[in-house]
């Protein structure tokens, strides 16, 4: 997303840096999305809107308590 962009639609005093969550409206107006910046490139910033846990291993244990 272009620097002068996010600027126009937020604070445009906002210093942004790579780790930083952004919160982003939903295109309804309802609800919204939140961003995190991953990386700063001149006039330009990239964010990732996945999950925080994406791409992580999950582990579960179960108990078996009948077989039908």
């Amino acid at each position: 997303m272009k620097l002068t962009l996010l600027r126009q639609l937020g604070d445009p005093d906002e210093v942004y840096s790579v780790g930083d969550v952004v919160q982003f409206p939903g295109p309804d107006g309802q609800g919204g999305y939140a961003g995190v910046v991953r990386e700063v490139a001149g006039e330009a910033l990239l964010f990732d809107f996945n999950h925080p846990l994406a791409g992580q291993p999950v582990s579960f244990e179960v108990q078996v308590i009948g077989v039908l």
